[in-house]
């Protein structure tokens, strides 16, 4: 058999020389000198400026960041003339949800 290993991996199996792997980088340039090392360029990524906001209300269940901005839209879209106390019900694949909404017409 023979050995497969991409050049442009680390040798410790790791993708990423970053500790966690929390900053997001583009890789610009690889270079792979006369001696056989890799030198990479890379520039770090800006973070999203639409950031999911966090879930107002505690009261009930809590679901991720993901899915909360999901249901938001979902509740807006259902009921775009919503007020303060409006209830209503979001369905999604496998759930349905009671929803309330607040001042921004987007709470859960």
């Amino acid at each position: 058999t023979e050995k497969r290993e991409n050049p442009y991996h680390a040798k410790d199996g790791k993708f990423t020389n970053t500790p966690g792997g929390k900053t997001r980088e583009k890789i610009k340039e690889i270079k792979v000198n006369d001696d056989g090392t890799v030198t990479t360029v890379s520039e770090v990524l800006p973070k999203t400026k639409y950031a999911p906001s966090p879930q107002r209300n505690h009261k009930g269940i809590q679901v991720s960041q993901n899915r909360y901005g999901k249901l938001c839209s979902a509740f807006k879209e259902r009921y775009p003339n919503a007020t303060k106390g409006s209830k209503g019900v979001i369905y999604d694949d496998k759930y349905a949800y009671k929803a309330e909404a607040d001042d921004k017409a987007e709470s859960l």
